[in-house]
């Protein structure tokens, strides 16, 4: 509508949390499944991996909004495998430069 501006032009930067986690690669397809399954709280990547590596590297980023509950979700993920956290940061930026 002319004249009217919404939220999202009016913000210039979004606050996201961004973690980076390891887990074992047998691990990886269900903890990957329970993110998907869990829409909208979080978006992530598998970070580059070499090959006969037994470990996948992800990172997540979460919207701080979402925060509440993708640590709820997270929370029982952790107490189902073992997940370990490499980095972890609050940033105006997605992409992740220099993950571990």
């Amino acid at each position: 509508m002319p004249g009217k501006t919404d939220q999202l032009s009016q913000t210039s930067s979004y606050q996201i949390w961004k973690i980076v986690v390891r887990t074992n690669k047998e691990d990886s397809a269900f903890f990957y499944f329970t993110l998907e399954a869990n829409e909208n709280l979080c978006f992530y990547s598998t970070l580059d991996a070499t090959i006969g590596q037994t470990y996948r590297d992800i990172a997540i980023g979460v919207p701080i909004s979402m925060r509440a509950e993708f640590d709820v979700m997270f929370t029982a993920l952790c107490e189902s495998m073992s997940v370990q956290i490499l980095s972890e940061e609050l940033s105006e930026n997605v992409p992740w430069k220099n993950a571990p």
